[in-house]
């Protein structure tokens, strides 16, 4: 069976080879599981990883301006949402460790290949999160978060988490792009390069930033929610309305980035994604929902419901799923001349399947129970801290 199993893998290598194409072979003994359930639970833990870095990003954004502004009632609310930077980075990495383990598994031969090429930036990575990682808690364990000091600092861990969202992209887009792999190891066989070649890089960069408005308006929303029920309607009002204002326009700047994004596609990708069937259906899908989650975010404003920001949450997360489901047939209609899933060997470990699917049940679970218990009692502790300082 394995050596059936390899034969069948270095076929697939020769003809990556024949057509003119630096195409490794993929792993000799096939996938563990049919494809599409790789897939979906790579769909499942991305969508998770997005909303939290989404969080992460958006909450940084607007502390920053919050800190720049410094009106009434912007010391709270920006402690509020620097308190939220450090949670949302260890979910953002937590998270972001099973898609990029199933990337490699599905895409091995691909991602394995632009992760050399841009070798020097992949490895920044680590670096810079280390960094931004560390001024999240410094910022939220200072007596004074709002000296100038440590904004500064707080300014650069932005920078920095832009950065590793940019090489991300560069990696991703250049492991579906296996024609400019040779030009570019001449160029830099050191891993100095990046992918600026692609037209599609930027518009895809500000697709995965910008939303982080629109999550953190709703997590702003919630406090919002809260400062009502505790008394504090002014400043409850005040949270309100600004959550509408930057969820609204994150998802302004979400289309802008959504139509930029498909008018650089390929015009063969951009009509297989337009012309009808799964991902045209998966596009119109993302947008209702996430149209959804606005109205639901502008109903919410004027309510002391916690039921709003919930099912708003809930909605960009159902909203979130399609899209990330659709950025992958997209990058599958990229590779369709030199690669396809179907062309992989499938070797079924139904064991190691399912200890894996336990132990993410099982993960999921527990932060669920985690959330129920600890949160309340967060909050309970929050209000007990404004009061104190009222």
């Amino acid at each position: 069976m394995n050596l059936a199993l390899a034969l069948a893998g270095l076929a697939v290598c020769a003809s990556a080879v024949a057509g003119d194409l630096p195409l490794p072979g993929p792993d000799p003994l096939g996938y563990p599981l049919p494809p599409i359930w790789l897939q979906l639970v790579s769909y499942l833990t991305l969508t998770l990883h997005f909303l939290a870095m989404n969080l992460t990003i958006g909450s940084l954004a607007i502390y920053l301006w919050l800190r720049a502004t410094g009106k009434r009632h912007n010391e709270r609310l920006a402690r509020y949402l620097g308190s939220i930077l450090p949670l949302g980075t260890s979910y953002l990495i937590t998270f972001g460790v099973p898609p990029l383990l199933f990337v490699q598994v599905l895409y091995g031969q691909m991602f394995y290949s632009s992760s050399i090429l841009i070798g020097f930036h992949w490895i920044l990575v680590i670096p810079l999160v280390i960094f931004f990682y560390g001024v999240f808690y410094w910022q939220k364990l200072a007596k004074d978060p709002g000296r100038p000091g440590l904004v500064a600092f707080s300014f650069l861990a932005a920078v920095a988490m832009l950065a590793v969202g940019f090489f991300y992209v560069n990696n991703i887009t250049l492991s579906f792009s296996p024609e400019r792999w040779v030009d570019m190891y001449r160029n830099s066989p050191a891993g100095h390069n990046l992918n600026l070649e692609e037209p599609t890089l930027f518009a895809r960069w500000l697709l995965i930033l910008v939303p982080g408005l629109t999550v953190a308006g709703v997590a702003i929303l919630f406090r919002g929610v809260l400062m009502l029920k505790w008394g504090w309607a002014e400043e409850g009002r005040h949270n309100q309305r600004l959550a509408v204002r930057v969820a609204i326009l994150g998802m302004v700047l979400e289309a802008a980035a959504g139509a930029w994004t498909l008018a650089m596609l390929p015009h063969g990708v951009r009509a297989y994604v337009t012309s009808g069937g799964w991902p045209t259906l998966l596009l119109g899908l993302g947008i209702v929902l996430a149209g959804g989650g606005i109205w639901l975010i502008v109903l919410g404003s004027n309510r002391s419901s916690l039921a709003f920001p919930t099912l708003a949450a809930l909605a960009l997360f159902f909203a979130l799923m399609p899209l990330v489901a659709l950025r992958d047939l997209v990058r599958l209609e990229y590779l369709r001349p030199h690669f396809s899933l179907v062309d992989i060997p499938v070797n079924l470990q139904w064991g190691m399947a399912s200890l894996f699917g336990g132990f993410l049940l099982m993960g999921l679970g527990f932060l669920a129970v985690l959330h129920v218990l600890v949160v309340p009692k967060l909050v309970a502790a929050r209000r007990v801290e404004l009061d104190r300082t009222s």
